[in-house]
């Protein structure tokens, strides 16, 4: 897969802070794919910097996470497993649940206003099947409610999975695309916390967040499965034929 052109030469000052930024910032939105191979020589002529400081900017990503190194294999994208979208999920449901109680007693009406045209332009970015916006207005969206809390803390938590997420969001468009349904979908919580319903609005929440995201986790093992299954088929095939 080739390195994508919205990578930029860098200036020498930092240069590994600006390389690790801005590789980062590709895998967060979705530029650089989960399970993409970086290869240094490439991504330092992409940059144009040395391979030295490419891999140093890659060891800086593989301790946040971001990237995997694979003995004999290379450097990838991390990939989400279906255990890890599980954990993900359910601790955003957590975090969201709790801030959205919080936005049931205090929200603003300024603040569910500035909501409400998240999901009035999430369903103009839905009819245009436009997959990028569609994932940064669910994000907003999501983001927007932990900012109820009033809770530094809680917001860093969240935004510190948010790469995971809008890599889980992504994923789901690219396994079934459901947007003019989930932009739907949001109109209730606000409609919720416009009613001051507490434990309506978690409720709608929870199940918001946890059934559209089960169903994307079965959907990956499908598709796991089916590869294992390949590449099984693959395997057994010559033996069958030696025989």
């Amino acid at each position: 897969m080739p390195i994508p052109d919205v990578l930029m030469p860098v200036e020498s000052k930092g240069i590994a802070e600006h390389v690790y930024q801005q590789l980062r910032q590709a895998i967060h939105l979705g530029q650089l794919k989960p399970g993409q191979r970086l290869v240094d020589s490439e991504l330092a002529e992409a940059l144009q910097v040395s391979r030295a400081t490419v891999r140093e900017s890659l060891r800086l990503l593989e301790s946040k996470g971001l990237v995997v190194n694979r003995h004999r294999r290379g450097t990838f994208v991390a990939e989400l497993t279906p255990e890890d979208l599980r954990d993900v999920y359910k601790f955003r449901s957590v975090l969201e649940c709790h801030a959205v109680r919080i936005g049931a007693r205090s929200a603003s009406d300024e603040e569910l206003a500035a909501l409400q045209r998240v999901i009035d332009d999430f369903h103009v970015a839905a009819a245009q099947q436009d997959v990028e916006a569609i994932v940064d207005f669910e994000l907003r969206f999501h983001q927007g409610i932990c900012e109820f809390a009033r809770s530094k803390r809680l917001l860093e938590t969240w935004l510190g999975m948010e790469t995971a997420v809008r890599a889980f969001l992504l994923l789901k468009y690219t396994l079934f695309d459901d947007s003019p349904l989930i932009a739907g979908s949001h109109q209730p919580i606000i409609d919720a916390l416009r009613r001051h319903d507490e434990d309506r609005v978690a409720e709608i929440l929870h199940i918001h967040i946890t059934e559209t995201a089960e169903r994307v986790v079965e959907s990956l093992e499908h598709e796991l499965q089916k590869e294992r299954n390949s590449r099984e088929g693959a395997t057994a095939r010559p033996a069958g034929q030696r025989d």
